[in-house]
């Protein structure tokens, strides 16, 4: 099992917005042009093209998800590949969509839930260019139900209160991925609407039997002694193990905006691939640079970040074509979408700007 956090300051931070957003406000953006932290300026001036740099707008939420997009800024890769990048941290994911499918942004990473696709059939101004992080999330099992051994395994979940952060978005359909697992569908379930940090909460005092929350929450649950973390991991299995491979976001940029400029296109998606690369997994934790940018924009110290259960990228930028389809027939079938024919991938995806990057950086194992 890879390792996991028990820090309260961690789970406030690194999970504000993270998959679909979140209450509260980002912290402030760090006025551009500001002194960045010790580490990035160094990495920052190693390489810098020659000539002016194209001036674009990115979105995120501030999260360790979205290291490739900030932290890949702070440490040099978007300069060195002849981009200004204006980071823009939000608390919600749908604000980003909306400003990205308005020419106000010209990128960001964003979570395909049932306002995407709604966002897609009615012809918005997007088009995905990439995949971003795993959708690695904990199964939390209330500890007593563990320990009782009333629930040991997914088939045990029927009939269990089994929370979520919000519906329409795509942990929607990861939790019906984790009770398909165990023969059983959402119909099985009773599921209440909690944010993560209150799951967790709901755990100790046995209001939910079942929670599903980002890391550190689930190592917090576990310290706490109000929950067990549970797994149904096949050997050599992808993550994560209940949909093997699933994408918790996207690479979303403005169509027209990306169609008129393919070379400050590729750039992006070259300088995401790129910084993921860098920051895969435990390699965060020795990225000084990169633990510096993390520290500013979610406000987290590094040896919070290094206990906490690393990130994983898909590290040739390439989006699981299977998953994304079969989220969105999920939320066709659930009534979430206001259309009933799926909408073809090459609608929503478009990966020239992705394979003229590969082509320029070459294609590595995933790992």
């Amino acid at each position: 099992m890879r390792g996991r956090s028990t820090s309260l300051v961690m789970l406030l931070a690194l999970l504000l917005g993270a998959c679909g957003g979140g209450a509260g406000a980002p912290p402030a953006a760090p006025a551009k042009g500001s002194e960045a932290p010790a580490a990035a300026p160094a990495a920052a001036a190693a390489s810098q093209p020659a000539g002016p740099l194209t001036q674009v707008r990115g979105g995120m939420l501030p999260s360790i998800l979205s290291a490739p997009i900030f932290a890949g800024v702070d440490v040099g890769i978007y300069q060195q590949n002849g981009l200004d990048v204006e980071v823009e941290p939000f608390s919600s994911t749908g604000d980003m969509l909306a400003l990205i499918a308005g020419g106000k942004l010209e990128f960001g990473q964003v979570t395909m839930g049932a306002a995407a696709f709604n966002a897609f059939n009615r012809g918005v101004d997007l088009v995905i260019g990439g995949s971003g992080p795993l959708a690695l999330l904990s199964l939390l099992i209330r500890k007593d139900l563990y320990d009782s051994g009333a629930i040991r395994s997914t088939r045990d979940l029927k009939g269990t209160r089994f929370a979520l952060n919000g519906r329409g978005t795509i942990i929607e359909w990861m939790q019906a991925k984790v009770l398909e697992k165990g023969g059983l569908t959402p119909a099985d379930v009773e599921v209440p609407i909690l944010p993560w940090p209150d799951q967790v909460t709901a755990l100790g005092n046995r209001a939910i039997d079942v929670g599903f929350v980002g890391e550190p929450l689930g190592s917090l649950a576990v310290a706490r002694g109000v929950a067990v973390i549970l797994e149904e991991r096949e050997p050599g299995q992808a993550e994560p193990w209940y949909a093997p491979n699933a994408q918790g976001s996207m690479i979303m940029l403005n169509r027209t905006w990306a169609e008129a400029n393919p070379a400050a296109a590729t750039a992006i998606v070259k300088s995401y691939v790129q910084a993921a690369r860098r920051f895969q997994d435990t390699r965060i934790f020795d990225d000084e640079a990169a633990l510096a940018s993390v520290e500013k924009w979610v406000n987290v110290k590094p040896e919070l970040v290094r206990q906490s259960m690393p990130p994983l990228w898909a590290l040739n930028g390439r989006v699981d074509a299977e998953t994304l389809t079969e989220v969105q027939r999920y939320f066709i079938d659930t009534g979430a979408t206001d259309y009933q024919q799926p909408i073809p991938l090459d609608r929503m995806y478009n990966d020239r700007w992705l394979n003229d990057a590969l082509g320029e950086i070459g294609i590595v194992p995933e790992s």
